[in-house]
């Protein structure tokens, strides 16, 4: 797939899901995602291939990440795409959600360690409006200027999913508050791209009865003032070498107080739907990278003969023609699921889907990505080809910003205890399954009513905890097939509506299948002794 391809696709992804709304014209979009492209075409995939083999590296106390990285973020400022996700007010372009995952998944296809390092401005954005109006203008001057970038600092040794654990503490003095404390993981705490680094980090600030008191507070730092903020180490990760993880230490570094004391689980959540959609973002883009990579090796590679002995590239293969066909309807479903999700206005509902998306399209973004290692074969598996980096890079989606098994306890505790956000999610899918041709709807709705009888059997279960995978699995899935309804319905608007009906048919053929299996798998775990006891 050429990267016009890739841009069309994405254009397409957001007229026909309707992400975008009123909130911005489309042929206002299309220029500004082509200089997206642009750049990451001819500057970041390039010094992502540099910077994955150098890695970001600790000396004496300070994170240097490779100098490709420092010259491609400059571009990235020279060209103004650092604006996208601030608002109006202080030169910014006010994106929409959607505008800005499409930005995501362009910069994760070509360069997700930087994609990381530059991915949390747009949501911290929103952040500094707890903070006083003059700091709040203070600190988005800094982003404006792109001398500032933002981290998350929440999980802790022992305090992981269990945020109720976090043991750093925030205490008021005379000056205001300072905060002492350990966090991990913390991607981009510090670097040599920007002079300033803006911290938002959950802290305790008291106790009420029994209970820690979660605040969130903004630490900033510079190159000239640490601000008590020590980077200890950096992890060794299996892929996103240039991007570093930070172990960081506060050692009563100064703050301001984001909003009230207490309101940290609130205002961090509302950065976390924004953060799970992203990483959703990222894995489609790994997925498209590479679907576009396999597309061009398999119709280049000459292997075997066809039934007249005359020589056939391995696209002729209908093994290979199988699973590129897989993974390009799959990348299309993937990012018209992620686009549908943006652009929705209820919350409730966005609180639902958010864990089933990202859960979903970084699943089957890995697995996509796998596929093209697989089209590839041997070579698939070499470092002097691409994807083998996206099979690393892609594979930490699974995992940060809640893991995929955390999503799916999320949607079975919280997700279907909300009536109103499953109502509304099942008037979406008949919505959008309305639109599509009398084919699709025949092979879409049954899978919707299966998600509604499975749903009234797992409300019902005791200890839903072993089928909550699958079941998330059956509720992307039914997502996934109202985001192929869009893209069917409207398969004129795209750059091949050929090929998009051909894709559509594909998808609607296998939903029978598909839905039967993830049924039963459900059926099978929510029995009371479907899982044995682990060990001896």
């Amino acid at each position: 797939m050429t990267d016009s391809g890739h841009l069309g696709d994405i254009l397409f992804g957001l007229r026909a899901t309707g992400a975008l709304a009123d909130a911005w014209d489309l042929d206002a979009a299309a220029p500004l995602l082509d200089a997206c492209v642009n750049f990451a075409r001819s500057v970041l995939s390039p010094a992502d291939a540099v910077a994955d083999r150098e890695g970001a590296h600790l000396i004496d106390g300070r994170v240097r990440v490779p100098a490709s990285l420092e010259r491609a973020y400059a571009a990235y400022v020279a060209r103004g795409l650092h604006l996208m996700g601030l608002p109006e007010a202080h030169g910014g372009l006010a994106a929409p959600p959607a505008m800005l995952h499409a930005v995501t998944e362009v910069l994760a296809a070509h360069g997700h360690a930087f994609q990381m390092l530059v991915g949390l401005v747009p949501g911290g954005v929103r952040l500094l409006e707890g903070l006083p109006e003059a700091t709040s203008d203070r600190l988005m001057a800094a982003l404006a200027s792109g001398d500032m970038l933002v981290t998350m600092a929440m999980t802790e040794p022992a305090a992981g999913s269990d945020l109720s654990a976090i043991a750093t503490r925030a205490t008021r003095d005379a000056d205001g508050w300072r905060i002492d404390g350990n966090k991990i993981f913390i991607s981009g705490a510090d670097q040599s791209m920007t002079p300033d680094v803006l911290h938002f980090v959950l802290a305790r600030t008291g106790e009420h009865d029994g209970r820690a008191e979660l605040s969130l507070l903004a630490v900033v730092t510079r190159d000239d003032d640490r601000n008590g903020v020590e980077v200890r180490r950096l992890e060794e990760k299996l892929g996103l070498h240039a991007s570093p993880t930070c172990d960081v230490v506060f050692n009563g570094s100064r703050a301001d107080l984001v909003g009230e004391p207490g309101e940290g689980l609130r205002r961090m959540f509302a950065l976390m739907n924004h953060a799970r959609l992203d990483v959703a973002a990222q894995a489609v883009g790994h997925a498209a990278r590479v679907t576009g990579l396999a597309t061009d090796y398999a119709r280049e590679r000459r292997q075997g003969r066809d039934a007249d002995g005359r020589p056939v590239t391995i696209a002729d293969h209908r093994d290979v023609r199988r699973m590129l066909t897989d993974m390009e309807a799959t990348t299309l479903g993937l990012r018209a699921m992620v686009d549908l999700a943006a652009g929705l206005e209820d919350d409730r509902l966005v609180g639902f889907v958010t864990p089933v998306c990202k859960a979903y399209c970084t699943d089957e973004g890995q697995r996509v990505v796998d596929l093209g290692i697989q089209v590839l074969g041997g070579y698939g598996y070499l470092r002097d080809y691409e994807i083998e980096r996206h099979w690393r890079d892609c594979r930490v989606t699974r995992l940060y910003e809640g893991t995929n098994g955390i999503q799916a306890m999320t949607l079975v505790g919280r997700g279907i205890g909300d009536a109103h956000a499953v109502e509304a999610f099942q008037d979406v899918l008949a919505a959008n399954i309305a639109h599509a041709s009398e084919g699709f709807r025949a092979a879409a709705l049954p899978v919707a009513d299966a998600w509604i009888e499975t749903t009234q059997a797992v409300r019902t279960c005791e200890a839903p905890g072993a089928a909550a995978g699958p079941f998330l699995r059956l509720t992307a899935y039914a997502w996934y097939l109202a985001a192929w309804s869009c893209l069917e319905a409207k398969a004129d608007a795209s750059p091949s509506p050929r090929r998009v009906r051909a894709l559509a048919h594909h998808v609607a053929a296998g939903a029978e299948a598909e839905v039967r299996h993830l049924q039963a798998a459900v059926r099978r775990y929510l029995t009371p002794d479907a899982l044995p006891e682990i060990g001896p």
